[in-house]
């Protein structure tokens, strides 16, 4: 663990290796969201797993443990809008969304369940969004293939969210709600979830270890 974290020239997106330090701020995220995610915060603590961070190529990897702030990568465009001030971020969606897919196995049942934090089953833009949804009392979920699940992230405005990805006892990709025991369950076989991390311009990815 003493090298993981020191700065390397990359070209591209890197899974970089973080482990333990990452594990209390994951579990934080996790508590904080959702039934999806304290049911995942649960998996975490008692299953053995190795958690990776996400990040753009132009990183610098000796901030990577700073899991607050977005410092570890260059200053992005700057507008102002409303007199705020708003930084430009390009995050690494498409490396996240293959190294959740590299770890699933290849089997048709595989899903992809985002926990859509911020928004809730009366909100009126979800019927502009072409995505198949499910709900569980006042929560959103977003379901998915694995194969979709590059192009929603890159559409994706969401700033909080949790991505959970494995092979579920039951097809929930035809289910408009989802119980709690359906929930907890599909947790208990997630084999990859993923939170962001990094004020947006990086992610936290936990893997099960085989």
């Amino acid at each position: 663990m003493g090298t993981c974290w020191r700065c390397r020239k990359v070209t591209g997106p890197v899974l970089h290796p973080i482990g333990e330090p990452a594990t209390a701020y994951v579990l934080k995220y996790l508590q904080e969201g959702h039934s999806l995610s304290n049911a995942l915060a649960k998996e975490v603590q008692t299953v053995v797993g190795e958690i990776f961070a996400v990040l753009p190529g132009a990183a610098d990897t000796t901030k990577c443990l700073d899991f607050d702030s977005g410092s570890l990568v260059p200053p992005g465009e700057i507008t102002i809008r409303d007199g705020n001030r708003w930084e430009k971020v390009s995050p690494p969606w498409a490396q996240l969304a293959a190294n959740i897919n590299d770890s699933l196995p290849d089997e048709p049942e595989c899903l992809c369940l985002v926990e859509d934090f911020l928004s809730r089953p009366a909100d009126p833009f979800l019927l502009r969004l072409n995505e198949r949804r499910a709900t569980h009392d006042e929560e959103v979920y977003v379901v998915l293939r694995p194969g979709e699940l590059a192009d929603w992230l890159a559409r994706s405005s969401s700033w909080h969210f949790t991505c959970a990805a494995g092979v579920p006892d039951a097809d929930l990709f035809v289910r408009d709600t989802l119980t709690s025991d359906e929930i907890s369950n599909f947790a208990a076989r997630t084999l990859a979830v993923a939170i962001q991390a990094y004020d947006g311009a990086g992610f936290l990815l936990w893997r099960r270890r085989a």
